[in-house]
């Protein structure tokens, strides 16, 4: 009997929960490169305007945390809809207001919303009829750097054409009202969107086997250091360059931008060997090409290499984050909503403690704050090598138990 292949079709009628993950960056920074703008507007000043995207993280984290307890009571479509709705009021408010405390407030808000229809998204992929997960974890989260690559030139466009600011938040309006429309059209073809609230599961039952535990553990240990190595790369690695290699501010962007190309494109390859090879297998060799890029990167001198090489890095990093959130959600059968919960939460610890660190380091040399990067991937190689391993034995015994039964049943 042959087994039913995932169609192009099943991947499309996913397309609103890759856009409630597209419109998460859309949200936050699109607003970065246009702070000058909006405090020449409301006369704030650009200090205090940059701790917005506090709010909006500290709003996000606690939505990403919380959203598993609204399952109990309601059907995800319902928990979307109804975020959706209550954003469009705030987002018409952020229009139209210049008070400071009211963008904290209502970024908190905003990022509240966005975190828990983020965290619906994601495990409304992973209750998808698709059966390779891993490929299709990797198409999802794919358009968040999307989100984040074109931000800055959705600001840029408006801002050049004479538009006011405040034409973001129409943009991102039309955007909602769009994702809200292609929501509703497919109910009828998406189950998972209208099955009832989830049975109330307790963590004894959903972490009941010893051998998956340990296999989570590994998986949420690997996202923590994946993370803080991420943030490294991506915050603190453009002024190493400007102090230590003296780039320029736009080569420092563009070394930035070529690294998030670089994930792209690396999102795209992995889409297509996913499910032809295991996911550990694949985070071990991205993970072993991230680290020989960065290695290479720090010690090369010309510009131009330099800037070939965070293309190879970027490659690297490319898909161990979304291949690390599938393998881990589907490691227990039940209750799915409680591991990816803990998951984004090792992610967002790593975020948030990565530039605490680099701090601290920076103190004893830049170089010393950078080699973070590479230090922390070492650690996923030795996390991943260990995972297969286990893995493997688990694998051995459970064949081994299966032919004592036969030869038992045979006797």
């Amino acid at each position: 009997m042959k087994k039913e292949k995932d169609s192009f079709r099943d991947y499309l009628i996913e397309f609103p929960n890759y856009l409630s993950i597209f419109i998460f960056p859309l949200y936050f920074l699109t607003l970065s490169p246009i702070l000058l703008d909006i405090s020449k507007s409301t006369g704030i000043d650009t200090g205090d305007l940059n701790l917005i995207f506090t709010f909006f993280t500290m709003g996000s984290v606690i939505g990403q945390l919380t959203s598993v307890l609204y399952n109990k009571k309601f059907k995800s479509l319902t928990i979307i809809v109804t975020g959706f709705i209550v954003l469009i009021p705030i987002t018409i408010i952020l229009s139209l207001t210049g008070e400071l405390y009211v963008f904290y407030i209502l970024y908190l808000i905003c990022g509240y919303i966005l975190g828990a229809i983020w965290m619906q998204a994601n495990q409304n992929l992973l209750r998808s009829r698709i059966k390779n997960k891993d490929r299709l974890i990797t198409i999802g989260l794919s358009f968040y750097p999307v989100g984040a690559l074109i931000s800055p030139y959705i600001s840029f466009a408006l801002v050049a054409r004479g538009l006011d600011w405040r034409y973001i938040y129409y943009l991102l309006i039309l955007l909602i009202l769009l994702i809200l429309s292609l929501y509703l059209s497919i109910t009828r073809k998406i189950k998972y969107l209208v099955m009832e609230p989830e049975k109330k599961l307790s963590l004894k039952e959903i972490f009941s086997q010893k051998s998956k535990n340990i296999l989570f553990i590994l998986t949420a240990a690997m996202l923590l250091l994946y993370t803080m190595s991420e943030t490294v790369i991506a915050t603190w690695a453009p002024t190493f360059f400007r102090s230590e290699k003296f780039f320029n501010m736009g080569e420092a962007a563009l070394l930035i931008s070529l690294f998030w190309a670089g994930i792209l494109a690396g999102r795209a390859i992995t889409g297509v060997l996913a499910g032809r090879i295991k996911a550990n297998h694949l985070i071990l060799m991205l993970s072993l090409l991230s680290l020989t890029a960065i290695i290479i990167l720090y010690f090369s001198q010309g510009k131009n290499s330099n800037l070939a090489i965070m293309i190879f890095v970027g490659l690297g990093y490319s898909s161990i984050f979304p291949l690390l959130i599938s393998s881990g959600s589907t490691i227990y059968k039940s209750g799915t909503g409680i591991p990816l919960t803990i998951l984004f939460a090792s992610a967002n610890l790593g975020i948030a403690s990565a530039p605490y660190l680099t701090r601290f380091l920076s103190g004893f040399g830049m170089l010393a704050s950078v080699a973070l990067a590479p230090i922390l991937m070492m650690g996923v190689v030795v996390l991943v090598v260990s995972s297969i391993i286990y893995h493997g034995r688990l694998n051995k015994n459970h064949f081994q138990m299966d032919d004592i039964k036969k030869v038992r049943t045979r006797t």
